[in-house]
């Protein structure tokens, strides 16, 4: 079966049984079952792809065992709440917990909203972790087939995802109101192995053993057989995401989870602490878990894909798409400048200033919408000039990668943090326009460097 065939039938089936288990979580009144339901789901979907494993190709495997895998449990945790519960709980929060959150524990979305993002920090680094991220991987494609970066674009993608978006997400759900914990709380922080495992890596998986496998593991084998046998089911688990896509490679991340929960057993007995002992531990057997089947089958053809993906586009066709973003960002400045009067309160805050004094500040404002805005204008109507670096266009995008430059600078080591006005979104508005001025003067200077070096 073709590829253009599989994904329409596994995500019809997926989004299927999703609203089919939805209608369920609030219309079966029965505990005992919604409980039997709860735990069908997941085997449900391990059954559909052990089924399926022949007519489905790698990257519908791993979509199949992670994604829908991953609804599963979120609806089978909706299943498990009383269903009272889940009819008052608010429709805004379980439509977030279900379709935008990757945690697998509802009840922060289900109780009253409180708006409340600390200082904005965690949202800021994410987004770098993000753009580095993202940034390094599609360097890396476009290096590829020359070189073999399997390892190097599994770091790329773990630190855009799991470390950078996920953290600009924990921010976005608290700032709406939601009490979310971090899904991968600063790792490089652990000082144990249980530290790292239990509290800062992966906090769905640790939200899904508490809910599902803990309860059960502890009555049957007690609490340290339950720890080792979470880990054992954590190995399986990834078993059927990563050895099931690849279709070979099994045992090593089974292995894995085996060794990580004996570690984590015994290592109060071990004269060994802090983050590089973690670090070594958790990094050290990594190909075993990330196996080069795994690689192979999956990382390999993704950054193909990418590598052929920029190929197509071309440089000459990429940098011309970039300055035309470039303009419309610089426009897109005014939204906010628009909002710079209300939202910083210049009613109440700009008569404590004399009448020049105001007049000063109104014209000054005033010309530097004017220039961001001739800014943007420019660069859309000199984009060839740009684009081959004519004399006008070299020396209009180092004004405007200067003049950006400067302004990042001036925030950086002029403005505190405690000066801008409090609020979640306020924070997140000042360091989404970061990212925004972030991205204009990055891609002003990355086309001077293009033409220095002559690659356009």
């Amino acid at each position: 079966m073709g590829l253009e065939l599989q994904w329409p039938i596994l995500a019809t089936g997926s989004l299927a049984t999703l609203l089919s288990a939805w209608f369920f979580a609030f219309s079966i009144r029965s505990r005992s079952a919604r409980s039997g339901l709860a735990f069908a789901l997941p085997c449900l979907v391990v059954g559909a792809a052990i089924a399926s494993r022949i007519a489905l190709g790698p990257s519908a495997r791993l979509a199949l065992t992670s994604l829908v895998l991953l609804f599963a449990f979120k609806v089978a945790a909706l299943l498990l709440h009383p269903r009272d519960e889940l009819r008052t709980g608010p429709w805004l929060g379980k439509l977030a917990y279900l379709l935008a959150w990757p945690g697998i524990d509802a009840r922060p979305f289900l109780a009253a909203r409180v708006p409340f993002v600390e200082d904005g920090r965690r949202f800021g680094f994410g987004m770098v972790r993000l753009f580095v991220g993202v940034g390094g991987f599609l360097l890396l494609a476009g290096l590829a087939p020359n070189f073999s970066f399997g390892w190097l674009a599994i770091a790329a993608i773990l630190l855009a995802v799991h470390l950078g978006f996920s953290d600009a997400l924990t921010e976005v759900a608290k700032a709406f109101g939601w009490k979310v914990r971090p899904l991968f709380d600063a790792p490089w922080r652990s000082t144990s192995l249980l530290d790292f495992w239990s509290r800062r890596w992966n906090r769905p998986f640790v939200e899904m053993n508490r809910i599902f496998f803990t309860p059960f593991l502890t009555r049957t084998v007690g609490v340290r057989g339950a720890i080792f046998g979470t880990f054992l089911i954590s190995g399986i688990l990834h078993e059927l995401a990563i050895s099931y896509p690849a279709g070979a490679g099994w045992g090593g991340p089974l292995a894995y989870f085996a060794l990580q929960g004996l570690l984590v057993l015994i290592e109060r007995r071990l004269p060994f602490r802090g983050p590089l002992w973690v670090a070594s531990i958790v990094l050290g057997p990594l190909p075993l878990l990330f196996h080069q089947a795994f690689r192979a089958a999956i990382i390999v053809p993704f950054v193909q894909w990418t590598h052929d993906r920029l190929i197509a586009i071309g440089v000459e066709r990429a940098v011309s798409i970039l300055i035309i973003g470039l303009g419309v960002a610089q426009l897109l400045v005014l939204l906010a400048s628009f909002q710079v009067p209300s939202r910083l309160r210049w009613r109440e805050e700009l008569p404590r200033l004399g009448p020049f004094n105001q007049k000063l500040m109104w014209t000054y404002g005033s010309f530097i919408v004017f220039t961001i805005v001739a800014w943007g204008v420019l660069t859309l109507v000199l984009r060839d000039d740009i684009l081959h670096g004519t004399r006008a266009g070299v020396a209009i995008s180092t004004v405007i990668c200067l003049f950006w430059g400067f302004r990042l600078v001036t925030d950086a080591f002029y403005f505190r943090t405690e000066d801008w006005p409090r609020g979640p979104f306020m924070q997140i508005g000042h360091i989404l326009l970061n990212c925004l001025f972030t991205f204009v003067f990055l891609g002003y200077a990355l086309t001077l460097s293009l033409h220095l070096l002559r690659l356009i």
